[in-house]
């Protein structure tokens, strides 16, 4: 799969097949559940969270994914 834009600020790269995350609906939600999986059950298991990021080109998908992530854990 090749992603990105030919338009002199977004560069476009090749996506090896075995590294795509499948999504129908929510490709952000994908992301977070396919790196986290069962994290409601690891919230205080420090090494689960040390053990595993996502990394994302833009800020605003950062933001995305925070959102993402705050509304997946009960609480204030």
């Amino acid at each position: 799969m090749t992603i990105g834009e030919i338009n002199g600020v977004d560069i476009v790269t090749d996506i090896p097949a075995y590294l795509l995350i499948s999504s129908n609906r929510d490709p952000i939600a994908s992301i977070v559940h396919s790196t986290y999986p069962n994290i409601l059950d690891c919230t205080s298991d420090i090494s689960y969270f040390q053990d595993r990021a996502i990394l994302a080109p833009k800020n605003s998908i950062v933001e995305h994914i925070n959102e993402c992530m705050l509304d997946l854990i009960a609480g204030e």
